[in-house]
């Protein structure tokens, strides 16, 4: 993954990522989920078919995306 670590270090910015859900944390979330504590649709920044999804993902680097990118339409 390639980061812009210029801007990071100059704008004095930190980035935190993870690789997964630990699936032991699954039930936890879908009861926040079900209680409406926690609203995953809210992060969905656009919907693309699987025909599409080369050019997304091909996009993620330039950094001006908004939201995660669901494939709906398979």
């Amino acid at each position: 993954m390639s980061l812009p670590v210029d801007a990071m270090v100059t704008g004095e910015r930190e980035f935190y990522g993870s690789y997964g859900c630990p699936q032991v944390e699954y039930e936890e979330i879908f009861r926040m989920m079900d209680t409406g504590k926690l609203e995953p649709g809210r992060i969905v920044g656009d919907t693309v078919a699987l025909e599409d999804v080369p050019g997304v993902v091909e996009n993620l680097g330039e950094y001006d995306t908004v939201g995660i990118p669901v494939c709906t339409t398979f």
